[in-house]
């Protein structure tokens, strides 16, 4: 949990320019004392902090009455910037145009001011629904409940029934819309931990969690239903490896967004989630002509919020890197390692768990492809290090596998036989196993004690031939989807570089 000065120091820094300067004129001409004043000297030594010191800012404000009770000091600053902030932002997202009319609705009423109270309610339901903000509409029926009951007109009778069967109606789309969300935001879970399935116990358990909440969609469903209705048969196709399904469903949920303008520019956080998905769907399907138009689409999209900033950067750099390797284009690959490798500090360091476990594995890929392989094993540490099995189980188990083929390839012989032991040791604690998994570790192992020419290419033949026949399995052909291993293993058959020998494939 952050400490006061951590959140301090974090909410100064996440300030933009607009929003920094906007802080200090309200500061300046709404200061009802001197002392409000003083705390712009605070917030700008926070701001040229490059690390929270609150031994520097109590030796440069020691001559300030605020520095007496500086936990106090620190605590009403954060107040005067959200204060600010909620100001700035006033009018720029639905929630906040809502916030607003039910004030000036109060207001109004307070004042007796009915007939206007009625009319900023009216609006104020009207953004309600545009948005499917259940909660708000049901706040503005009740408050129009008060107002027809001030009112006591003749009609007053049956504008009360109006008005509870209204509210009826809103409470059965809100209880459904919890249903279905409770639902897609498993799926978001699920797919979090881990893209592969193992059996088809599993995937039959996928779809008990979907059956129990699918409706079919109507005319009139809410945006809501209809957006976590595609979210849910996206993921859940993906995850049972039907990635035609997942793209149809998927190119109707971006285009759910897309059409949707209003929705969009207020939530397009959400937006990014969705075509993240999106993209995973039709780079398995091989349409990478959508895929480009939704990079290209994406690296244009304006972001506003630190989590859009991540989503978008993690969304644009890990797809971008698929994108080339799928089609061999490793000048596109390396170009995109060289912006990736100089935002390592500012971007990929701070980006969540999840995000930042996949980035750094395509990155180990794109790196081994190039023989880089100190790189790739540092990018591959960068998650192994965090020993986080949690969050994509399928992604930890590749990474293991991984790793022993970056130290084989670095001729790390005595290290290796250290690390074929602990992978032994933590594949076991696993539930289950991939069959390939299995395979790559017996053949790591063998040609670690042996690694002549003769014994390399007469292992790597046999695996070559075992792997093939697993191709036939749909759940083991779909967990080696991660890296072309056959590949790999003919390049060391053939002594030719990988990369060569995609090229030839790809592109001939």
């Amino acid at each position: 949990m952050k400490t006061t000065s951590n959140y301090l120091f974090e909410l100064v820094h996440s300030l933009s320019r607009n929003e920094k300067g906007y802080f200090k004129k309200q500061v300046m001409a709404h200061s009802q004392t001197p002392q409000e004043v003083q705390y712009l000297k605070l917030f700008d030594a926070i701001d040229k902090q490059l690390r929270y010191d609150e031994q520097e800012l109590l030796e440069k404000f020691k001559d300030e009455k605020f520095i007496a009770q500086f936990s106090v000091a620190k605590n009403y600053l954060i107040y005067l910037i959200l204060k600010c902030l909620v100001q700035f932002h006033s009018g720029k997202s639905a929630e906040s145009n809502l916030n607003r009319e039910l004030d000036f609705s109060h207001i109004l009423f307070t004042k007796g001011f009915y007939k206007e109270c009625l009319t900023q309610l009216t609006k104020a339901k009207k953004i309600a629904y545009n948005f499917d903000k259940h909660d708000y509409t049901l706040t503005i029926i009740k408050k129009e409940k008060q107002l027809v009951a001030s009112l006591k007109s003749e009609k007053m009778i049956d504008d009360l029934q109006r008005l509870l069967e209204e509210e009826i109606k809103v409470l059965n789309m809100l209880k459904s819309e919890s249903e279905l969300g409770v639902v897609y935001y498993s799926f978001l879970n699920e797919i979090h931990k881990s893209r592969m399935r193992n059996s088809i116990v599993e995937h039959d358990q996928l779809n008990y969690l979907r059956r129990t909440v699918l409706p079919q969609l109507d005319s009139g469903s809410t945006f809501n239903s209809k957006n976590y209705y595609y979210g849910i048969e996206t993921i859940y196709n993906y995850l049972i490896n039907d990635f035609e399904k997942a793209t149809q469903y998927g190119r109707l949920h971006r285009i759910l967004w897309e059409e949707n303008k209003e929705r969009f520019e207020d939530e397009n956080g959400d937006y990014l989630e969705i075509i993240y998905h999106y993209i995973s769907s039709c780079i398995q399907t091989k349409n990478y002509e959508e895929v480009n138009q939704c990079l290209t689409h994406i690296k244009k999209l304006e972001t506003h919020t630190k989590d859009q900033k991540q989503r978008k950067y993690f969304i644009y750099y890990t797809c971008k890197l698929r994108y080339c390797a799928s089609l061999a284009l490793y000048n596109e690959s390396e170009q995109l390692l060289a912006e990736i490798e100089n935002d390592a500090d500012e971007m990929v360091n701070e980006l969540y768990p999840a995000y930042k476990i996949t980035l750094s594995i395509n990155c180990a890929i794109t790196y081994f492809v190039f023989e880089e392989y100190r790189k790739a094993l540092q990018w591959l540490n960068s998650y192994l290090n965090t020993m986080n099995k949690v969050i994509r189980k399928d992604a930890y188990s590749f990474s293991r596998i991984f790793n022993l083929m970056i130290h084989y390839k670095l001729g790390n012989t005595d290290l290796l036989e250290h690390v074929i032991k602990n992978t032994y040791r933590e594949i076991k604690t696993q539930t289950y196993i991939f069959e390939y998994e299995k395979l790559i570790l017996n053949f790591i192992k063998k040609i670690a004690k042996n690694n002549s020419r003769k014994s390399v290419t007469l292992h790597a033949k046999a695996l070559q031939a075992e792997l093939n026949n697993l191709q036939n399995n749909p759940i083991e052909r779909e967990a080696m989807r991660y890296f072309n291993f056959i590949r790999w293993l003919e390049s060391e058959i053939q002594q030719i570089p990988y990369r060569t020998l995609t090229e030839k494939e790809i592109k001939g």
